[in-house]
């Protein structure tokens, strides 16, 4: 009688026991770490595949994930007029030109959502003989950098040469603006006045630029109430602002972004 009543007592614990001592198993199981070999650093296991975006930083072994896929960088080939060198050293032109690019393509990046990088810079290349005089029309200049061969997204004529438009005005930059129907479409070639104010010279780039990537400028656009007044990189004038306007902002985006 004795023994049943143990064996019964027993039965009845193992009853109230086994569930708590299950579901304890289970809850160690689904909650084992894994322990990376450096700084003991433990992360929940992952109970899927990891998303391919997972990346892993090597020297804090902490696991990011990007927000956004980035997308690849637009590149430029810079030719230097020949020209330009013979009063001003090569590695400084060039020094200066990847500084600008630099600076020019972390306000891309944050305005259109690409990043701008220098596919070469040229310095070997002598430009047409109608290039040649003190002074040049734009779209000479154009027309002779659509004629070469093109590996980039954007060629650019850097030179200290004047720069005139159609009407004979001078300028400090001047790109191809394509047009397709009533749609403006991308280009690739543009020309820059040599300056060794870098500020200088990165307006006058994201303005061209902005031509190549199917932006007009915004003071001439008549639909737009006061557009003269506007503050932006696509002023035809140079302005103090570092900014797309919204509208130009979204022609760049539709062609370039």
């Amino acid at each position: 009688m004795k023994m049943k009543k143990a064996g019964l007592v027993i039965l009845l614990i193992s009853a109230i026991l086994l569930p708590q001592l299950i579901t304890t198993a289970i809850n160690s199981i689904l909650s084992r770490d894994i322990e990376l070999p450096k700084n003991n650093l433990k992360f929940p296991r992952p109970t899927g595949a990891v998303p391919r975006n997972i990346l892993e930083n090597k020297e804090t072994n902490i696991f990011k994930i990007s927000a956004l896929q980035e997308k690849s960088p637009l590149t430029i080939e810079f030719i230097i007029d020949p020209e330009l060198t013979k009063s001003i050293p090569q590695e400084n032109i060039e020094e200066n030109i990847k500084e600008v690019a630099k600076q020019a393509s972390s306000i891309f990046l944050t305005q259109v959502g690409r990043r701008l990088e220098i596919g070469k810079v040229t310095f070997n290349i002598q430009p047409a003989e109608e290039i040649n005089g003190q002074s040049v029309f734009g779209f000479e200049i154009l027309n002779w950098l659509g004629k070469l061969a093109q590996t980039t997204d954007f060629i650019v004529f850097v030179t200290g040469k004047e720069i005139k438009s159609i009407t004979g005005e001078s300028k400090s930059g001047y790109a191809n603006v394509k047009r397709h129907e009533s749609d403006y479409i991308k280009s690739k070639e543009s020309t820059i006045l040599y300056n060794s104010d870098i500020k200088v010279i990165k307006k006058v780039l994201l303005h061209e630029l902005g031509h190549n990537c199917g932006a007009t400028h915004i003071d001439d656009d008549k639909t737009i109430p006061g557009a003269e007044k506007i503050e932006s990189i696509m002023h035809s004038k140079i302005t103090s602002e570092l900014k797309y306007d919204p509208k130009s902002a979204d022609a760049i985006k539709q062609n370039c972004g």
